[in-house]
């Protein structure tokens, strides 16, 4: 067998530890699309029946009731939550990191997959530290993370044009582009007399 070269260089586009990234990437884009399903409550779907019904029936309901107590239901937020849990187990066992704007979409009480709009409230508050101050609120468990918001730039582009043609107004015409200028010419140190501008007539 021949041995592999030591010189070889290293692939640019190999990621360690792919499959890994594949399978959180995959657990995070499935919490999300669970967080974001509605939920669909059992009263809209249950029978609405005439009121004369059998003692048989209502025997076979009683029954099917106490079945269906016994089992937890879990809906799609629950599956979601899992889903985080999962991801979070297999990063720390795998020692991969999870990006950091990832992990700020995620409740760290509840480990619900933070949507804005349904599962998330999102408000901008003043801050002394920092500016002003990003406050994420779970709708869940209502906890609340606070992260220093990016600075705002201090003036929109449109503002920014209308005040350099403002600006432009008030700064005086450079002399090349004034008419009334003039043109002295020197020779030396000495200030030379403008001679009249000839007739055009060329002599070679």
């Amino acid at each position: 067998m021949p041995k592999k070269q030591k010189d070889e260089t290293p692939n640019v586009n190999a990621i360690p530890n792919r499959d890994i990234v594949q399978r959180l990437n995959f657990l995070y884009q499935a919490s999300v699309y669970l967080q974001s399903i509605p939920v669909i409550s059992g009263e809209n779907t249950a029978e609405k029946g005439s009121a004369d019904h059998t003692l048989v029936d209502q025997e076979h309901k009683a029954m099917s009731n106490k079945k269906r107590r016994k089992r937890e239901h879990k809906n799609t937020s629950d599956l979601a939550r899992t889903c985080i849990q999962t991801m979070k187990a297999v990063s720390q066992k795998a020692t991969v990191k999870i990006d950091p704007s990832v992990k700020r979409s995620i409740c760290s009480k509840c480990n619900t997959t933070l949507v804005l709009g349904s599962s998330a409230n999102v408000r901008v508050k003043k801050s002394s530290a920092h500016r002003h101050v990003l406050v994420y609120t779970c709708l869940s468990c209502k906890t609340q993370r606070r992260l220093p918001a990016p600075p705002l730039p201090d003036a929109s582009p449109s503002d920014k044009s209308s005040l350099d043609a403002s600006e432009n107004d008030k700064l005086p015409v450079p002399l090349a582009a004034r008419r009334d200028a003039g043109h002295v010419a020197f020779c030396g140190n000495k200030q030379v007399e403008e001679t009249p501008h000839g007739s055009g007539t060329c002599f070679i």
